[in-house]
């Protein structure tokens, strides 16, 4: 009979284990993966926002950049209403290289592929060196300007005196449609 007894109790004790079992803890592992992968869901939405937020910033810091390269480039192309000044100041840069017989002339607007560029010319005399330090007044002037031709010669009657014939060309500001 005890063999009998002993075999009840450890059938009896695989039932209680089996209900347990099939009861209490797989019902209760399925949920623990469920809430597993819910989590993992959400940290990888977590991720994706920070990295969507993190991607957002670079983007709007890139913008920025582009938006200040652009400001520095449009500051060096001539407006339509800086057009006179520009051309004051082209004429006070003459005047002051201390040369004679000059003439800026405007010679209207021309495209070159998908830029305007406004057409100049200017003729002078003067020496070498009064020559030479204007050609650098206008490279240093705050606009773009584009030496198209420079013919220089030796003026009639020599003494070191040199003609200038040149034309310069300045990039113009386009308005965006």
């Amino acid at each position: 009979m005890k063999k009998k007894e002993l075999m009840l109790v450890i059938g009896v004790a695989i039932g209680v284990v089996l209900c347990f079992y099939l009861i209490i803890y797989r019902p209760s592992s399925n949920e623990i993966e469920k809430l597993k992968s819910g989590m993992h869901q959400f940290q990888g939405i977590g991720l994706r926002e920070k990295v969507m937020k993190q991607s957002h910033v670079k983007k709007k810091e890139e913008v920025e950049e582009l938006t200040t390269r652009v400001d520095r480039l449009a500051v060096r192309l001539l407006g339509a209403e800086e057009e006179d000044s520009f051309m004051k100041e082209l004429r006070r840069i003459v005047a002051n290289a201390d040369v004679y017989g000059d003439s800026v002339k405007r010679n209207g607007v021309i495209r070159k592929g998908e830029q305007t560029y406004l057409a100049l010319g200017v003729r002078l005399k003067g020496s070498f060196e009064k020559v030479y330090a204007f050609l650098r007044a206008v490279e240093d002037m705050d606009k773009n300007v584009w030496f198209d031709e420079i013919k220089l010669t030796r003026a009639e009657g020599g003494n070191g005196i040199v003609s200038l014939d040149l034309s310069l060309s300045v990039p113009q500001l386009e308005e965006l449609e």
